[in-house]
């Protein structure tokens, strides 16, 4: 059971879920995890995959609409269904949770932490550093889902990108937002020719 006002950021794999109720909310269902019951105020935001959600109350639930998911609503249920080929940072906002300062946006980016530097998994030899600005050169056709370019996301997908090294670490990193290009296919990753990075995200506050 989730209930209250307690949250969930992932919900993956075979994982199964009995209650969701209260306005507890859940960021991401996706693989082939099952959440048997929404009630109340409580809010599922984004299923992905093969996972499926059943709805009894005054829910909100979204998904992309090329996906095979299985919802099963009430009438009072909001279903989203977003059109992941049109994909514009508005879209971006109003679907993953990412923080707004002005002009700038607060994004992640897993890393390898290797003997206390920071290194890329595409290419070991690219260093971040916290508190320098990173730039590079950035493909700017959002019809390419995956192209050169720094790539940052929300938290969670960073997250879920780098689960299953062994040295992973969470980089906060600060962008400009008109320098984001968001792809038309997006599944939470953008990109981008300039970053600053912030700190590193202690492993407590990763789910926080």
């Amino acid at each position: 059971d989730v209930s209250g006002s307690a949250q969930i950021s992932d919900v993956s794999g075979s994982a199964q879920i009995s209650d969701v109720s209260g306005s507890a909310q859940i960021s991401y269902v996706y693989g082939s995890a099952q959440i048997s019951y929404v009630y109340g105020s409580a809010n599922v935001l984004f299923i992905d995959e093969q996972a499926s959600v059943s709805t009894s109350g005054k829910n909100i639930i979204s998904h992309y609409k090329d996906k095979s998911v299985t919802v099963n609503s009430s009438p009072d249920t909001t279903i989203v269904i977003l059109d992941r080929n049109n994909s514009t940072w508005d879209s971006y906002t109003s679907m993953f949770p990412v923080k707004v300062e002005n002009t700038k946006a607060i994004m992640y980016k897993a890393v390898r932490k290797i003997d206390d530097k920071y290194v890329s998994d595409y290419n070991n030899k690219f260093e971040y550093k916290i508190g320098e600005e990173i730039t590079e050169t950035c493909d700017e056709n959002v019809k390419v889902e995956c192209s050169f370019g720094i790539h940052v996301s929300h938290k969670m997908w960073a997250l879920r990108f780098g689960r299953s090294w062994n040295n992973i670490a969470l980089l906060e990193v600060e962008v400009e937002i008109d320098t984001i290009i968001v792809p038309s296919q997006c599944d939470g990753k953008v990109r981008t020719s300039k970053i600053k990075v912030i700190r590193e995200v202690a492993k407590e506050d990763w789910y926080a």
